[in-house]
């Protein structure tokens, strides 16, 4: 998420479907209690959650 990449592709890196990404982050959306993703970014590089690096894998669509 901090990356800002899409579930789609989120998805295609995770091998899951893009519902169940979009599940996930609705629930940590919700556990956070923020209603939107810049608000969950803000919370997790506040804490310290900056990505260490990107998967390799790209979705053959992007």
């Amino acid at each position: 998420m901090v990356l800002g990449l899409a579930n789609k592709i989120i998805a295609y890196r995770l091998n899951l479907s893009p519902r169940t990404v979009e599940a996930y982050r609705a629930q940590l959306m919700s556990k956070l209690g923020v209603r939107s993703l810049a608000e969950a970014v803000q919370i997790a590089m506040e804490a310290g959650l900056e990505p260490r690096g990107a998967i390799l894998r790209t979705h053959p669509e992007a």
